[in-house]
């Protein structure tokens, strides 16, 4: 199963479409959104058929909350961090601002996924621990994702190109 990583959209549409692009190609079964979506508007380019689930938790930028909540329900679920659920059997742990590096691999989990730094981290092992870095791309110039391969225990990392 592969699962897809965004993080920190920042109402950053040109990259988020870009993102979505790319799980759309890969096959990506399920996306989370580690937070920072920002406004509400951003929800839509999450709901696509072709995505199996989509999660997400709220970011410490996230202002509008019961909005942000009520566009995402025909798009999936928007919880509050730290979220703890099941997909495809696996055990995920949603965050966005991290844990300790030794609490988030002691977590009873197979992923663990934040967002919050806009700095990249993708450490396989039990659990695998990914920050897809930064999607708007405004505070490191790098756009990018992270797609998990969950059956290979392999986390790939994608940029997305130049902001726009």
């Amino acid at each position: 199963m592969l699962i897809g990583m965004i993080s920190d959209t920042h109402d950053n549409l040109d990259r988020t479409k870009a993102a979505v692009d790319v799980f759309r190609r890969r096959a990506v079964k399920c996306i989370l959104h580690c937070g920072d979506i920002i406004s509400p508007f951003v929800v839509p380019l999450f709901n696509d058929d072709c995505f199996e689930k989509c999660v997400a938790v709220f970011g410490n930028n996230d202002g509008e909350w019961l909005f942000l909540k009520q566009m995402f329900e025909p798009v999936g679920e928007l919880l509050k961090p730290p979220a703890f659920f099941e997909v495809g059997g696996y055990r995920i742990a949603l965050l966005h601002e991290p844990m300790p590096d030794d609490v988030m691999a002691a977590l009873p989990v197979d992923l663990v996924a934040f967002g919050h730094t806009h700095d990249v981290v993708a450490r396989e092992g039990k659990p695998i621990v990914i920050n897809p870095g930064e999607c708007c791309g405004y505070l490191t110039g790098k756009c990018t994702v992270g797609i998990v391969d969950m059956e290979k225990r392999k986390a790939e990392i994608i940029e997305l190109g130049a902001i726009r």
